[in-house]
């Protein structure tokens, strides 16, 4: 697919990462910032080093975790979400690259669809990972992209303790 015009959420993790390597019109990169600086870094020098604009945003006085560990974390994701779809629309992009894989929970893609449909009634909002498993989407980076460093972990690099860490992905 074609994703000039598209947003895409890059949070520097694994599933994001594999959209950019995957696309090369995957051009325009929104990163959230949060809990895990070490994160914001990586996804910035990958987007440097892949030659794509990126924007830093955050959301408020909750940081944004990026892949939910849990329903209250899903929440969280979807504020995200709905923030960068309506800065997407502001900016005149076509749409939302999110990526979310087979194993996230997710967000209401449909009901974040409808609040930008008034506005913007041709806007999308893509996941092309979504039927993938989060173990396929590793081995496909791996594959594809294996120099390009990502980071999954909520806290700071592979700290082991968090639930992203303790899951394995």
């Amino acid at each position: 697919m074609d994703y000039s015009g598209f947003l895409v959420l890059y949070s520097g993790g694994a599933d994001s990462t594999l959209i950019l390597a995957r696309h090369k019109s995957a051009r325009h990169l929104l990163h959230y910032t949060g809990m895990n600086a070490f994160k914001t870094k990586i996804a910035v020098a990958n987007a440097m080093a892949l030659d794509r604009p990126i924007n830093l945003r955050t959301i408020g006085e909750h940081p944004t975790r990026d892949g939910e560990v849990g329903l209250f974390h899903s929440l969280e994701d979807s504020l995200m979400v709905a923030d960068a779809a309506i800065y997407a629309v502001k900016h005149g992009m076509k749409g939302l690259v999110l990526g979310f894989n087979k194993d996230d929970i997710g967000v209401p893609v449909k009901a974040i669809r409808e609040i930008v449909a008034p506005v913007a009634p041709d806007f999308r909002i893509v996941e092309p990972l979504r039927d993938m498993p989060a173990k396929d989407v590793r081995m496909h980076l791996a594959e594809i992209a294996p120099d390009i460093p990502t980071v999954s972990c909520m806290i700071d690099r592979e700290c082991g303790v968090c639930p992203k860490c303790r899951r394995g992905y």
